[in-house]
């Protein structure tokens, strides 16, 4: 249904109800039908919300939704809720800054790099204005795959924040930029305390400085030297 409302135009924004799972989709569909009754028969657009509430099942939580072929490959610490903070930063060279500042970007940028699950080139397709069952504004991001970096982004990845976390805003504001060129995603898979797998992630602008400080990071790109030694008699 998102194919098919993409093809008729682009950029597409929409509104839905976050917060909903398989085991949730008849409670949702009660609690809408509640709403509506006593008030003014649903339009087309009702309906719709109705709908792609119930065939998106992956927009439950913030961060975004797993599938069964993800691996959580560590315990989500205090460091990585700093690093994966569910955001979008817009700094595309950070020749600019100086002393602690650049060294934060680039510590911050190298701890991204080197602990996230994924790392990829995305373009933001779709963002979703979300609701979740206790009234909570959130925001949905939509990324099409570009280019791998890192680990596998599955195709039904879907990038959540809610009003209250830090990252809102930095999304949620910039909704144009945010579908205007490339970004880079960093993102980290974690289980809840249900034994959910879901994902906190960032964004951040695939820049030629933010590319080659990856590049780095990873080792990638790196040029064997050969070393002359001189024996002296």
């Amino acid at each position: 249904m998102l194919e098919a409302l993409r093809r008729r135009g682009q950029p597409l924004e929409l509104r839905t109800v976050m917060g909903i799972d398989r085991t949730r989709n008849r409670r949702c569909a009660e609690a809408l039908r509640g709403r509506a009754q006593g008030q003014r028969r649903p339009t087309i657009g009702t309906l719709g919300v109705v709908m792609l509430a119930l065939i998106t099942p992956s927009l439950a939580g913030c961060g975004g939704a797993a599938t069964s072929t993800v691996t959580v490959t560590s315990p989500f610490s205090a460091r990585d809720g700093e690093l994966f903070d569910d955001a979008a930063d817009y700094l595309t060279d950070p020749s600019g800054l100086s002393g602690a500042w650049a060294d934060g970007w680039a510590k911050d940028l190298d701890e991204r790099t080197k602990t996230a699950n994924v790392v990829a080139v995305v373009k933001v397709k779709t963002i979703v204005s979300d609701i979740d069952l206790q009234q909570r504004k959130g925001v949905r991001l939509v990324p099409e795959l570009s280019r791998a970096i890192r680990g596998t982004l599955p195709p039904d990845t879907g990038l959540s924040v809610s009003e209250g976390r830090p990252g809102y805003t930095s999304v949620d504001h910039n909704r144009t930029q945010l579908m205007d060129g490339d970004y880079v995603l960093f993102l980290k898979w974690y289980r809840t305390d249900d034994k959910s797998v879901l994902a906190h992630w960032h964004l951040a602008p695939a820049s030629e400085a933010v590319m080659t400080r990856i590049e780095k990071a990873l080792g990638m790109g790196e040029k064997s030297s050969s070393h002359i030694v001189i024996h002296k008699d």
